[in-house]
């Protein structure tokens, strides 16, 4: 199968933070172990860190690999609030 890359941006919900898993825009969105992720400074987060920040309804883009169906985040990023 081919895999396709693409970016996601929305607000986030259905967040799972023991599995790492969130929406965005109502579509199911997992991590890996490759999964980077950032704060609104651009700084690394661990994945605990960026999941215990996030909240639904927040601002989050999503740069993605999609194949077999899945969607996998290669890099979340939190938003500031405006």
């Amino acid at each position: 199968d081919a895999s396709t890359d693409g970016l996601l941006r929305g607000p986030a919900s259905a967040i799972n933070a023991g599995a790492f898993t969130l929406s965005v825009l109502g579509v199911a969105v997992t991590t890996d172990g490759s999964t980077q992720y950032r704060d609104a400074d651009d700084n690394a987060l661990s994945a605990a860190a960026f999941f215990a920040a996030s909240s639904t309804g927040s601002e989050v883009p999503v740069q993605f690999t999609q194949g077999a169906g899945t969607i996998v985040a290669d890099e979340l990023e939190l938003e500031d609030a405006d």
